[in-house]
């Protein structure tokens, strides 16, 4: 898993794949919990810069 992040409902994905998700929903893919860009966490490097730029 690169660069994984964890979501407010605990779920973890890679930002590459959850990305992609994000484009078209602002919900967990498991839970369908609303997720906000504050929510985010990155275990990487610290950037979630990406997913920021999506919402």
């Amino acid at each position: 898993m690169r660069s994984p992040i964890l979501l407010c409902c605990k779920h973890l994905f890679c930002e590459d794949c959850v990305s992609e998700w994000f484009e078209r929903e602002r919900t967990c893919p498991l839970c369908r919990a609303l997720v906000k860009p504050t929510d985010l966490v990155s275990f990487a490097d610290g950037s979630t810069s990406l997913l920021f730029q999506l919402f």
